[in-house]
């Protein structure tokens, strides 16, 4: 589970890069709510950095 939305709003698609058809459609999430959360395997000491 993790994290849980109340309310979710489409902000629009996004072009992920210059001159391809390839978009993501990207949404806000109000309302959150943390609860009990389950890793997988492949889930358990996975680090994502920006």
């Amino acid at each position: 589970m993790g994290v849980s939305a109340s309310a979710w709003r489409g902000l629009g698609p996004y072009a992920i890069a210059l001159a391809s058809p390839a978009h993501v459609h990207l949404f806000e999430a109000t309302g959150l709510t943390v609860g009990p959360h389950w890793l997988t395997p492949a889930e358990v000491g996975f680090i994502l950095s920006w």
